[in-house]
């Protein structure tokens, strides 16, 4: 599951807390298959510019 967290600089939510963190390893390529087996979901990594849909029925990577 994801929570916004509160920015207490403008108290606008700004970022997202996760219950299962993952940890990409450095300098090092690697491939992720995103899908989904209901709806849209939107999978991203903010801070590397990465955003992906996982969408029915449909491998994306």
């Amino acid at each position: 599951e994801s929570y916004m967290i509160n920015n207490n600089m403008n108290e606008n939510f700004r970022l997202i807390e996760v219950d299962n963190k993952m940890i990409i390893p450095f300098k090092m390529n690697i491939r992720l298959l995103i899908t989904s087996e209901d709806v849209i979901h939107s999978w991203t990594i903010p801070s590397l510019g990465i955003k992906i849909d996982a969408i029915p029925g449909r491998m994306n990577q």
